[in-house]
């Protein structure tokens, strides 16, 4: 029998919304374990140049992309979504869109991050 380990949080997969969520958590003092089931870290960011759709953040607005803010993200997923079976969980969305400025803002103060 291996050993026993506990943990504050266990990601599962290691895409790049996945390795945000972990090392966000770590750097908030969370014990936190990846889990991933391939044998490649990056999930679907491994094949797809490792970009996080993070829409209205400051950085974006610092660059002069407009185009991309809360609202229009809002009428992106909603056109997107129109009609979906099941229905999207509303609450879900407006979680994902306000919280993610301040995910980037988090990852662009950590000194540990390089930032593009």
């Amino acid at each position: 029998m291996g050993e026993t380990r506990e943990y504050d949080l266990a990601v599962v997969g290691s895409g790049g919304g996945a390795m945000t969520a972990a090392a966000l958590a770590a750097k908030a003092g969370l014990s936190t374990v990846v889990v991933e089931k391939t044998d490649r870290i990056g999930g679907t960011s491994a094949y797809s140049g490792g970009a996080c759709w993070l829409p209205g953040s400051q950085a974006q607005q610092r660059c002069g992309v407009t185009a991309d803010s809360t609202e229009s993200a809002r009428r992106y997923l909603d056109a997107l979504l129109e009609g979906a079976d099941p229905a999207p969980d509303a609450a879900r969305l407006d979680a994902f869109l306000g919280a993610a400025p301040a995910v980037v803002a988090a990852l662009e103060d950590d000194e540990l991050f390089e930032f593009e």
